[in-house]
């Protein structure tokens, strides 16, 4: 009985102890699921923040493409338009020598029938050499222009406002409207309000309009901040010879 006693007593005085212990399980238990929780949340940011990146790269080389395709197909224009020049020359020379002649064949005492007929096939092949200086300065003046709509991303192309920016301040295109680079209020009004008719703006920086830029966009942005409906947009370098050629639409 005294031994039976004895081990009922050691039982209960155990039980205690077990209880701490179970404790402790349960604690650390809890302690490595906030950590496994943790953890997941950290791999989620961070495949969030490589996704980002990923999608800047892409953009920023869709970008790099784009302008490499610019410039490639800009020396290939440069090269037809030295081509074009050499041949207006040519042209010139010939039209200027003809011209002559038939300032000659005017003096010329000739009789006047072999004189009406040589002003009269010397007058046509002047207007022949006109109208084929006229094709040439048209083709030139086309192989010198660069179309604004190639300069947005094929992944980015909308319905877009186009802005051209200089010192002078923003040009809201097609139609030259000049808006000043100091950014008064009238002028955030009529930028704003041409932008919300398509939702998108693309700015077109020249060498000295970074400026310009910068202060139009810091419109747009405090425009966002507030707006139920964000103004989106888009902006690409442009050289300061470039012809750029808007759409009418």
């Amino acid at each position: 009985m005294r031994d039976a006693a004895t081990t009922n007593i050691g039982a209960l005085s155990a039980i205690p102890f077990l209880l701490s212990l179970m404790a402790f399980a349960g604690f650390l238990y809890a302690g490595n699921l906030l950590i496994v929780i943790s953890g997941r949340e950290d791999a989620a940011k961070q495949a969030a923040q490589v996704e980002a990146s990923r999608r800047a790269a892409a953009h920023a080389a869709e970008s790099q493409q784009t302008v490499q395709q610019l410039e490639r197909t800009i020396s290939t224009a440069t090269q037809d338009l030295e081509r074009l020049r050499a041949e207006k020359i040519t042209l010139e020379d010939k039209l200027r020598a003809l011209q002559q002649l038939a300032e000659q064949v005017a003096q010329l005492r000739l009789s006047r029938s072999e004189a009406e007929e040589r002003a009269t096939r010397l007058t046509a092949e002047i207007d022949a050499l006109k109208q084929q200086l006229h094709g040439v300065q048209r083709e030139i003046e086309e192989k010198d222009q660069v179309h604004a709509q190639q300069l947005v991303p094929s992944g980015s192309r909308r319905p877009s406002v186009f802005v051209e920016c200089d010192a002078q301040g923003i040009w809201l295109m097609p139609d030259r409207t000049l808006l000043d680079a100091a950014a008064p209020s009238a002028a955030r009004e009529t930028f704003l309000s041409r932008v919300k008719t398509k939702g998108y703006v693309v700015f077109l920086i020249r060498p000295n309009g970074f400026t310009s830029f910068e202060r139009y966009r810091e419109i747009l942005t405090s425009y966002n901040a507030t707006a139920a409906q964000a103004l989106d947009f888009g902006y690409e370098p442009v050289n300061a010879e470039w012809k750029l050629v808007y759409p009418t639409n």
